[in-house]
């Protein structure tokens, strides 16, 4: 272990956060299982555990050296991001090299946060609840060599009551299982993979010039997946999903499907919109704000109080219209 290291581990970097912060430097906070705005804090205090980047949430080696690339990387990108953003909202030519760095940094908040570490333990947990079911679900399964090495390694003899348990609960799948980190370390290394997809996707770039601004969540590079996705077995792949960032308060970017796939790696198309003070575009800046609580692991952000509690107060409406939907269909009239 080095003799610097770095305990608290952001997922998040600091300089992105802190275009979301108000005038006092602290970023507004809507704690969206509760639907509650709480205490506003500084981007120094969001967005980080302990250890993160280790193998099982405790100090390694491993965890240092991630936590130092990602350091290193994001460096990088912010050198040139405030850049890119005059240029897109000065309608400026936005070139190869600005969309390269842009995909590189959604790639990189795309797989390195606790959103996708839940999706592949998750994954992790049911391919080895399908393979112990298997292995458990012969006619043989109280006669399994498993059970014997069991009691060598453990010096604990294994009943008929014990083995009738354990076989009820494989076929089952009612127990938990403590998976690793291992999955979601080493997606980090397809990083550049998923950076070119997001390169070769159509940009559509909204702009607001009104007094409403974007916001963002703990889970800033936002998944959608199509509408037909439950038609199909096998499910949409990631250039037919579509992926939303706020790259800042005033500029958002929604990450579509290209409408003819290139032959060979190429960028993909990018417009620009943008959205002025009126009833029509600021309810489109609140369709577009409304995805960053729906997909976040529990905080969203702004740089502004009065804009999470218009979330709230128009998600209580749509939950309360749904509501009133729900008693008319059910209950006698």
């Amino acid at each position: 272990m080095p003799e610097n290291i770095t305990k608290d581990q952001h997922f998040m970097p600091q300089f992105y956060l802190k275009y979301f912060t108000n005038p006092e430097g602290k970023l507004e906070i809507l704690n969206c299982e509760l639907r509650k705005v709480v205490t506003s804090r500084t981007p120094k205090h969001v967005c980080n555990d302990e250890w993160f980047y280790s193998m099982n949430g405790k100090a390694d080696d491993i965890s240092q050296v991630i936590e130092k690339s990602f350091s290193k990387i994001e460096d990088g990108i912010a050198k040139s991001y405030e850049e890119i953003i005059q240029k897109i909202i000065g309608c400026k030519k936005i070139t190869e090299k600005d969309k390269m760095i842009i995909s590189t940094f959604m790639s990189m908040q795309y797989l390195r946060g606790p959103y996708m570490r839940k999706q592949l333990k998750k994954l992790d947990e049911q391919l080895i609840k399908q393979t112990t079911k298997m292995r458990f679900g012969h006619t043989d399964a109280y006669n399994s060599s498993f059970f014997d090495e069991y009691e060598k390694e453990t010096g604990i003899k294994v009943t008929p009551e014990h083995k009738e348990e354990f076989i009820k609960s494989a076929q089952s799948g009612d127990y938990e299982i403590e998976v690793s980190n291992r999955a979601h370390l080493m997606i980090l290394n397809e990083m550049n993979g998923f950076r070119n997809f997001l390169f070769g996707k159509e940009w559509m770039i909204y702009i607001s010039r009104s007094s409403k601004k974007f916001i963002t969540s703990d889970n800033p590079v936002i998944e959608i997946f199509p509408s037909w996705t439950v038609k199909i077995f096998y499910g949409p792949h990631f250039m037919q999903r579509t992926h939303q960032l706020s790259l800042t308060p005033d500029v958002l970017i929604v990450a579509n499907e290209p409408k003819d796939l290139p032959k060979e790696f190429t960028m993909g198309k990018i417009k620009r919109k943008t959205l002025f003070d009126n009833p029509k575009d600021n309810t489109k800046i609140l369709t577009l704000n409304f995805e960053s609580p729906k997909h976040s692991i529990i905080y969203a952000y702004a740089n502004n109080k009065d804009q999470l509690e218009e979330i709230i107060h128009d998600a209580n409406l749509h939950f309360s219209q749904q509501n009133e939907r729900l008693k008319s269909l059910i209950l006698p009239r």
